[in-house]
């Protein structure tokens, strides 16, 4: 495993995913947010928040590049098929539980979903590219 080109997949899909997080978890749906206000935290220093939010979700991106590479996942579809197994291992059901038990839409669950699947197959495809 080369690690400088790991480096480039990760940087590149924390930089990509950034964008597909400000759509999916930001723009659509936006105004459900607002169903539960007492649920979200008040807006200061929110770009702090937006910073780490943005390192968690590389670091995501980083563990997923890093687990495909480490199992000799090659090809666009076999990385894309990873990430469809990754999300459904892990933001998928927890994101449906975050339904079931808290005040979370089910429309923003929708939409963080579909960021998260966004996230994992640009990883794969930037993996499948440069690896």
């Amino acid at each position: 495993m080369d690690a400088l080109k790991l480096a480039m997949v990760i940087l590149a899909a924390g930089l990509l995913a950034s964008f597909t997080d400000w759509l999916f978890m930001g723009v659509i749906n936006h105004k459900l947010y607002d169903l539960h206000p007492e649920v979200w935290r008040e807006g200061r220093q929110e770009r702090s928040k937006i910073l780490y939010s943005t390192l968690w979700g590389t670091l995501g991106s980083a563990a997923f590049a890093v687990l495909g590479a480490r199992l000799g996942v090659h090809g666009l579809m076999d990385w894309v098929f990873a990430a469809a197994l990754v999300w459904l291992a892990g933001p998928a059901p927890l994101l449906a539980m975050n339904v079931l038990w808290m005040k979370f839409p089910a429309g923003l669950a929708h939409s963080h979903a579909a960021g998260w699947l966004a996230r994992f197959i640009m990883t794969g495809a930037l993996a499948a590219l440069i690896l």
